[in-house]
């Protein structure tokens, strides 16, 4: 491995051929420390092994944990479906009886058509009879006038 001072103759040198910017790019691509031994590595995967068991241990409660609430969900699932069984009971009788009042409002719909035929013909009729009385007493005025 290279020492400090030769790292830091390499940048300068770089610096000169190849400018600053591009002198620290490339040197950080090359490795600072010694190379890792079979030991470094032995440890590493112990720490990795160990962290591995304990996420799974963590995982394996949560889940369980979790389990537990499903359970719990579910059973109130159901509540809810014996509920909306009784609502639809209900929305049945409600659509029964909305069902016999359009039944009454077109009963009435048909009266209310009769009464607004029958409010025509008076209407037309007092008009008529407005305008014959007019035209009378036009012909008075115009007579004795």
């Amino acid at each position: 491995m290279a020492s400090p001072s030769a790292r830091a103759e390499l940048y300068n040198r770089l610096s000169e051929a190849i400018g600053v910017d591009s002198a620290g790019t490339l040197m950080s691509y090359l490795p600072g420390d010694e190379p890792a031994t079979k030991s470094d590595i032995g440890g590493l995967k112990a720490y990795i092994d160990a962290s591995q068991a304990e996420i799974k241990a963590d995982i394996k409660a949560q889940v369980s944990g979790l389990a537990g609430r499903v359970g719990g969900l579910e059973q109130r699932i159901d509540g809810l479906g014996e509920r909306i069984d009784g609502f639809d009971k209900r929305m049945d009788g409600f659509e029964r009886r909305m069902g016999g009042f359009e039944r009454r409002i077109d009963g009435f719909d048909g009266k209310l058509d009769m009464f607004h035929e029958a409010l025509l013909t008076q209407t037309r009729h007092f008009m008529l009879a407005i305008v014959g009385a007019t035209a009378s007493i036009i012909a008075v005025v115009v007579t004795v006038g």
